[in-house]
């Protein structure tokens, strides 16, 4: 070979690619993992996702495929060849007069260079590229792959040598206790899938052969070496199959090396497998005899007598020290974030303190246990557990450490120079209530090197060799989680598991699930908390432990007498991290119970008006968990002890008093700022603190104050509004307006608001006559004050509750009268509500005018809001005349700014719109899906005249669809819908019933029409 490559070398005077060519170190995210279906490739593959992945494999057959697809047209191998040589150097690219003569050695240069173009033509036309950028670059001299192609390239060889290059470089004490290149050289053994072009070869091209075969080798005994170490690491672990498959494995490439059979029969015998160990011997012995003639050799011999000996074999083995932690009582349930973070920040970024942080109860302690049973094989000593929550004073740590490892002295210095000389991993458990033991740890860790140290503690140690992990608790089902849903989330999951282990008959069901979700909703997915709960099972059904958590501490109690005392109750274990405070972090925590959902920095000076640096020390002790920028929020049972103190502390009524204030101020700004640039942000906002303004609502009506409650249902009724919670707002403005009629003393402006909005929820629920009342009540008290504009803005909805009455020229007077009173820039109300009562009535030019006028007053004064609803209304006039591509157009650029701003309300009606044009369109499933979306989101809300619309589109959708039982059945629910409201239809609307039923009637006969009509109106006073 040697002899070969030095003739190529002197007759082509050419750089050549005649050895395997040292490959760069890439980043591991640069590597597309085999076991994905892809295979490794280098610093091209950091693209976007949107480029084109070729990938080419050539350990085994030499195959090709291009976004999955495999990739032929090459029509000769010389241009497969061609790519391959290619792809092996991307970047730097071969010179023409080299590639002439590694594939036509034997023809003339000019002959030659013909064939290199024609295969380089070839190989343009089998890959084209998509863009400007050709996927090839040729000059006279070079031909190379473009780096700005939009295509990626993985090749198996480059990155099978990446993973090796990567392990051989890493720095570690022996490659047995090295897990991070263990998960390596497996990622690199998946990638063999065979030697190097196995079934591929040029015979006309002696040179291509002998590149081939070099590397072939090359990639060989490297294989052979990354089973070899694979099998020593799995022997260290005591996996004795996944030994045994590399042992085989290395035979299989190399059958003739006696070592790696007599390893095979020495893990074989170590698994107990002896008939198999005796057998394989006589197998290599076999092999020796016919294919070289000797015997084998005296250590094969020597292993064989061993494996006879009367007394049992006395076999060499390397395995890890025995596990010294104790075993986990229960199951690791959904820690697989925390645990791949933990592996990598040990294994990958080499950090040697990694301290897990989370509030008491999270499953810190179960975790770190599961982190040190799988890291414990990559520490040559092992891995202790060393538990802290018995000791009193820092210094004692020293004196644990050297108790659990039965070091021989317990002196400072001489317990530091014993684990200098070890190698293993330390968890030190519970660390918050002697944190000032941190430079102790940071002391071990500058002078043992080859320590690893892994904290559980609900206070970071914040020493600079440290790496935090915080530990959430687990997830919970959401409230409109399915039953499937709830099942799949894991705190449910513990519930069962636990529960079932106390009580083995218990299972979740359809008539439990509810009751079970509910329980971890309440309990925030606390494990301990969930763990405790579920030991009332036996004597509990799932529905009477949920009654029992109201409030949930005094159920948390009774927990399992393994758990620490501190952890008997979830009051105890609360208890423990609150003690640690200091009295300002004490009086803040019990302030924070106020608060319900999360809080922001500006929220709890409202609250506690003094400077807050104990906020941080809050968070630091876990009892409050970071959900934002600036943003905290309590964990439920810890937020009800916080409140037990705050009751101690006599404090409650004031903090209340105080949070109330604070989201009446917020409330107010948020009423202008709804309809400006920054809704988006605002509803965000106001989504965050909705349970605040609940909790704040329900503690004015509670205590009589009912002007809170109207001055935030007028501050923030446009976000009620947009979310769809109007039976929710009506119900607390009703509340709230019964106790102003027994005893007003709000202001009559502020009665005056809160009735207009109050009307403007009745009449979203279709309660016309309330509403009607509603803003009779507002107009009469906002002429009392003198109040212009909330006249002007009552009279506007007043004419859109008339308008959906069918009174539509008393709405068209109302309409006008709230212009009247307003100036130009404020007429953006009446304009559309006045556009919309139009284009109901067909009056399509004069309602394109007015939403026109609205659309430049909203874009100039930057009412998102009111644009939305302007483009909606063009697009409604224009799928109506017949423009189906404008509607389309103006409803996606509404749908944008909908769900920019989570507008529920508006995201319904432009379903519907999406719907309808899909409808004239003839695209029916499309229309289908939309109508059906749009009338769950207005069932949801409590929008009956949406349904009524809804189900009318739907059954002329239905009679489209030949489908005329399920037309006439939507025909009667719509019908009984506007007839329980008393509605009047427009003549579109009476025309599209009228249309569907006498579509269906040539299809039914008179008993299925009544039948069906009956059914409809049935399934309407049933929805």
């Amino acid at each position: 070979v040697l002899f070969c490559k030095g003739l190529l070398t002197r007759y082509l005077n050419l750089e050549l690619l005649v050895a395997p060519p040292q490959t760069p170190m890439y980043p591991v995210s640069a590597i597309i993992d085999r076991s994905r279906g892809q295979v490794g490739g280098w610093d091209r593959l950091a693209q976007p996702t949107h480029m084109r992945q070729l990938v080419i494999s050539a350990l085994g057959a030499l195959e090709f495929s291009l976004d999955g697809h495999p990739l032929d047209g090459f029509d000769y191998d010389k241009v497969r060849a061609l790519l391959l040589l290619l792809a092996m150097e991307p970047n730097r690219g071969q010179s023409r007069a080299a590639l002439c003569a590694l594939l036509w050695p034997d023809a003339v240069e000019r002959s030659a260079r013909t064939s290199l173009s024609q295969a380089l033509t070839r190989l343009r036309k089998t890959i084209p590229s998509a863009t400007e950028e050709p996927f090839l670059i040729a000059t006279t001299d070079v031909v190379k792959i473009n780096p700005n192609c939009d295509i990626a390239i993985s090749l198996d060889v480059r990155a099978f040598e990446h993973y090796l290059n990567e392990a051989e470089a890493h720095q570690h004490q022996h490659w047995k206790t090295c897990g991070s290149c263990a998960e390596r050289l497996t990622k690199a053994s998946t990638l063999y899938r065979a030697d190097f072009l196995n079934a591929f070869s040029l015979p006309d091209s002696a040179p291509f052969e002998e590149w081939a075969h070099g590397l072939r080798e090359s990639l060989r005994q490297r294989a052979l070496t990354l089973h070899e170490r694979l099998a020593q690491r799995a022997e260290w672990c005591s996996d004795w199959s996944v030994a045994i498959q590399h042992a085989q494995y290395q035979i299989k490439l190399d059958p003739l090396n006696e070592a790696c059979h007599r390893d095979l029969i020495r893990l074989l015998a170590l698994s107990g497998q002896m008939p198999a160990a005796h057998h394989h011997y006589e197998v290599l012995r076999q092999l020796l005899d016919t294919e070289l003639g000797i015997p084998p050799a005296a250590a094969t011999e020597q292993l064989y007598s061993d494996l006879t000996t009367t007394d049992g074999p006395t076999l060499r083995h390397d395995i890890a020290p025995a596990s010294r932690l104790p075993y986990p009582p229960t199951p690791l349930i959904d820690r697989e974030t925390e645990s791949q973070i933990v592996i990598d920040l040990v294994r990958v970024a080499d950090a040697h303190l990694v301290t897990l942080v989370g509030p008491g109860g999270v499953g810190k302690t179960r975790l770190a246990l599961h982190m040190a049973e799988c890291l414990r094989h990559d520490y040559l000593d092992g891995a202790y557990l060393i538990p802290l929550a018995s000791i009193t004073s820092p210094t004692q740590i020293i004196g644990i450490i050297a108790a659990e490892l039965e070091l021989q002295d317990e002196a400072v210095d001489a317990v530091l120079l014993q684990l200098s000389r070890l190698n293993v991993l330390l968890v030190l458990d519970n660390f918050e209530h002697v944190v000032d033991a941190a430079p102790i740890v940071a002391n071990i860790l500058a002078r043992c090197a080859n320590i690893t140290v892994l904290v559980t503690s609900r206070i970071a140690l914040r020493i600079r060799a440290e790496r935090v992990v915080s530990i959430a608790p687990l997830s919970i089902p959401a409230l409109d989680a399915t039953a499937e849903e709830a099942s799949q989330s894991s705190s449910v999951q513990l519930f069962v598991e636990r529960a079932h282990a106390i009580h083995p008959v218990f299972a979740l069901t359809t008539d439990n699930i509810a009751a079970v979700a509910a329980i971890c909703r309440r309990l925030d997915g606390l494990p301990l908390a969930v763990e405790l709960v579920a030991t009332k099972i036996e004597m509990l059904e799932p529905a009477d432990i949920l009654q029992q958590l109201e409030p949930s501490l005094p159920a948390l109690a009774d927990g399992p007498r393994d758990l620490p005392a501190r952890q008997q109750t979830m009051r105890d274990t609360i208890r423990w991290s609150t003690r640690l405070l200091h009295e300002l972090e004490q009086r803040l925590f019990a302030h924070l119970a106020v608060f319900t959902g999360g809080f922001d920095a500006d929220a709890v000076q409202a609250v506690h008006p003094h400077e807050n640096p104990a906020l941080l020390a809050l968070a630091h002790a876990s009892l409050i968990q970071t959900v934002g920028p600036k943003r905290w929020r309590m964990l439920e049972p810890i937020r009800e002890f916080a409140e037990e103190l705050l009751i101690q502390r006599h404090d409650i009524e004031q903090a209340k008093t105080r949070h109330a204030a604070h989201f009446v101020a917020m409330s107010r700004s948020a009423h202008i700022a709804l309809l400006n640039l920054d809704a988006g942000t605002w509803m965000a906002r106001l989504e965050a603190d909705h349970p605040n303004l609940q909790a704040a609502i329900q503690w004015a009506l509670q205590t009589g104050q009912s002007e809170i409650v109207l001055r935030i249902g007028h501050g923030i009724f446009r976000y009620w509004y947009r979310r769809g919670l109007w039976r929710e707002a009506l119900g607390w403005l009703e509340e709230a307006l019964a106790m102003e009629n027994a005893a007003s003393d709000t202001p009559l402006d502020i009665h005056a608001k809160a009735l207009r909005v109050a009307g403007v929820f009745a009449h979203s629920l279709s309660r016309f006559q309330l509403a009607d009342q509603y803003y009779r009540m507002a107009v009469q008290i906002a002429y009392q004050v003198e109040d212009s504009e909330l006249v002007a803005a009552t009279y506007s909805n007043w004419g859109t509750l008339r308008k959906d009455q069918g009174k539509f020229e008393e709405a068209l007077s109302y309409f006008d009268q709230s212009i009247a009173l307003q100036p130009e820039d404020r007429l953006k109300f009446p304009w559309q509500s006045k556009a919309d009562t139009l284009l109901r009535l067909g009056r399509f030019d004069e309602a394109k005018t007015l939403y026109e006028k609205a659309q430049h007053l909203n874009a100039r004064i930057g009412d998102e809001e009111g644009l939305a609803h302007t483009l909606r209304g063009l697009a409604d006039i224009a799928w109506r005349t017949g423009d189906p591509d404008t509607a389309e157009s103006l409803v996606r650029e509404n749908e944008v700014i909908c769900r920019r701003l989570n507008h529920a309300r508006a995201l319904s009606w432009t379903a519907q719109l999406f719907g309808n044009i899909a409808r004239v369109r003839g695209d029916w499933p499309v229309a289908d899906t939309h109508y059906a979306d749009a009338f769950a989101q207005m069932e949801r809300m409590g929008d009956e005249w949406g349904m009524c619309d809804i189900t009318a589109e739907q059954a002329h959708l239905a009679a489209s669809q030949h489908d005329y039982f399920r037309a006439v059945r939507g025909i009667g629910m719509a019908q009984a819908g506007w007839n329980s409201l008393n509605a009047t239809l427009t003549g579109y609307e009476q025309n599209l019933l009228d249309t569907t039923l006498n579509i269906c009637t040539r299809h039914l006969t008179h008993k299925q029409l009544q039948q069906a009509l009956q059914n409809g109106a049935e399934a309407w006073a049933t929805h």
